[in-house]
């Protein structure tokens, strides 16, 4: 159990993960027992766990530890408590704002795999062109457009009524259960660098040949798939 201590006495930001706002970091547990401040920005699923939120009380909960009343505190010496980052947390906060959009109705809701196919393969093509371009920034933009694809698409699957049930969360994982098994994760007795590149190399050769065409690339790409894709490495 966490005893109080006399750095819970100081004036104090507690920042909740926007993420996952209901999950505290431990260290606030203590800092939480007397009044405090929330912030505007936190949710109300949030607030409402709390008997009431006390003007300029020494402990102040936030999601944004940019907004003034935090930089206020914080300039004065306040003490941060902030939960740790995770990696990926900016693919939940996109999922999150999916659902957003889609619950708003309208254009969103009225498209089908089919009728996005044609956005899916431009993105595509524009993620090629910034690769082959080298440019870093347009790179990164349009990976966000290609995600944003996925993400539509995944959001179409989970409303329909097919079995198995198909959305984000059964797609990533999916995805986790293929790579685990997949041969870049080597076993423990293939230990030499020259077998990793053998077998490396055999795998992709085996996949390329293996691999179906795709019927939406233009008839040239489809006449010499393995060309285009590895001339443009």
């Amino acid at each position: 159990m966490n005893e109080i201590s006399d750095e819970d006495h100081l004036p104090t930001v507690v920042v909740l993960d926007p993420s996952r706002p209901m999950s505290v970091p431990i260290d606030a547990l203590t800092a939480l027992v007397g009044p405090v401040e929330i912030a505007e920005d936190v949710p109300a699923q949030v607030r409402d766990r709390f008997a009431e939120s006390v003007p300029g009380a020494r402990v102040l909960v936030t999601t944004d530890p940019e907004c003034e009343a935090a930089r206020s505190r914080l300039e004065n010496g306040a003490r941060l408590i902030a939960g740790e980052r995770v990696k990926g947390d900016g693919l939940v906060a996109a999922s999150a704002l999916m659902d957003r959009m889609w619950s708003f109705g309208g254009w969103e809701v009225a498209q089908t795999h089919e009728s996005l196919s044609n956005y899916l393969l431009e993105e595509t093509y524009e993620v090629l062109d910034a690769i082959l371009a080298g440019d870093r920034e347009a790179l990164n933009e349009e990976l966000g457009d290609l995600l944003l694809q996925v993400l539509f698409h995944a959001r179409i699957a989970e409303c329909e009524s097919t079995a198995p049930p198909v959305d984000i969360d059964t797609i990533a994982g999916a995805l986790v259960a293929k790579l685990c098994h997949r041969s870049h994760i080597w076993p423990a007795n293939l230990r030499s660098r020259s077998t990793l590149r053998r077998r490396s190399g055999h795998g992709i050769s085996e996949r390329l040949r293996r691999s179906r065409v795709p019927r939406s690339l233009t008839a040239l790409r489809r006449a010499n798939p393995q060309g285009c894709w590895l001339s443009s490495m």
